[in-house]
């Protein structure tokens, strides 16, 4: 048996998400009312012409609004990274009259997005959460080393715990 084409297994799993409602995240798609132009949803070759060929197997569709249908208009094949920052829920900063999502202004500014998720999370200002230097905050001591305490955290899982316990004390 041939093996099918990645182009057209994102076809028919686009197909189910969509438009049935046992299909596994259908409410992320179908259920909020995501739909396919009727060109797509009736020819695998009309879908084919108009997206064309993955450019490598780490590109997956995207719709570029995301509350939008699949059609020519809204799609394009994105890698991971890209699509994972087009998510209803992503998180906008603004600074500077400049305004980005989380991932971005960490990418931008050389952090981890989950340090600067984290800071705007618990409350600090989008100016301090963007500016501040990583590694600033509490610092812990241990066999006569001072660190920040995401300096000590980021060597191992094991080691984290058992700082994070000795820390309570």
């Amino acid at each position: 048996m041939a093996k099918r084409a990645p182009e057209y297994d994102c076809w028919a799993k686009m197909i189910q998400r969509c438009t049935n409602p046992r299909a596994k995240g259908y409410r992320f798609w179908g259920g909020r009312g995501i739909g396919i132009c009727q060109r797509w949803r009736d020819s695998y070759a009309a879908f084919f012409a108009d997206m064309g060929q993955r450019p490598s197997s780490q590109h997956s569709i995207d719709r570029i609004n995301n509350n939008g249908d699949y059609e020519p208009a809204n799609c394009r094949w994105v890698l991971r990274r890209v699509q994972n920052r087009n998510r209803r829920y992503s998180r906008l900063l603004t600074w500077n009259d400049r305004t980005m999502r989380v991932s971005e202004w960490a990418e931008l500014l050389n952090m981890d997005p989950k340090t600067l998720e984290m800071r705007v999370l618990r409350g600090w200002p989008v100016e301090r959460a963007l500016t501040e230097p990583l590694g600033v905050g509490r610092r812990m001591t241990q066999l006569g080393t001072t660190k920040p305490g995401c300096g000590w955290f980021g060597d191992s899982a094991r080691h984290s715990k058992v700082l994070k316990e000795r820390h309570r004390r």
